[in-house]
């Protein structure tokens, strides 16, 4: 999976609501409810208030869907559902990944996921993420 919408399209009642000359637009029906992306998607439990997700998928552990009228637990949402992104977060334990992905219409993705601790008792931690996506055509 490449989006958040990607993610999702296979969870029931959830489909891809809109589009912007064949692109999705990231707005999603759940359960027959239209919402936009920015109102139906939490980030850790608390509203995502940027305009547009540009939460990378490599920041992202795990995708809830909570589908229905408890969603409004959370706020003035939509009553079909919410999406909740859960982050990764900093590792006590020192973490190197190094990736690199390729494909057809010279697509190809680096990226790397360094985590560890800063001080020597482990009370400050990092994370650091970074990838970069290039390819011809769609």
């Amino acid at each position: 999976m490449r989006t958040l919408t990607e993610a999702v399209e296979t969870v029931s009642g959830v489909v891809d609501g809109a589009d912007n000359a064949g692109a999705t637009t990231g707005a999603r029906i759940i359960r027959g409810f239209e919402g936009l992306e920015q109102e139906g998607t939490l980030r850790n439990g608390l509203r995502d208030s940027t305009q547009f997700s540009l939460t990378g998928i490599g920041t992202i552990e795990q995708v809830e869907v909570l589908k229905g009228p408890a969603s409004v637990l959370f706020g003035a949402l939509s009553p079909g559902g919410i999406t909740n992104v859960i982050t990764k977060q900093p590792l006590s334990d020192p973490y190197y990944n190094l990736a690199f992905e390729a494909g057809n219409r010279n697509f190809y993705q680096p990226s790397l996921d360094f985590s560890g601790s800063l001080t020597a008792d482990k009370t400050l931690l990092y994370r650091f993420i970074a990838s970069y996506q290039n390819s011809e055509g769609v």
